[in-house]
């Protein structure tokens, strides 16, 4: 859990020019324990979004 609470320490730093940023973030060791396909960037055949409906798209009507 020490990787897991350090990267939030350095996230919620206060002063913006301390604290780290995302590319930093996405670097950090707490990731380092993920496979590869589920790394931002690393994965090599991305599948495209489907344009299609789904599931889990929900409807922002107020009328129902």
């Amino acid at each position: 859990h020490y990787e897991l609470f350090s990267l939030i320490k350095k996230m919620l730093e206060y002063e913006p020019s301390s604290r780290i940023t995302l590319g930093e973030a996405l670097h950090h060791p707490f990731f380092d324990r993920l496979p590869p396909h589920h790394r931002v960037g690393e994965v090599s055949n991305k599948q495209p979004l489907s344009s299609g409906s789904s599931s889990r798209e929900r409807s922002h009507s107020l009328s129902r």
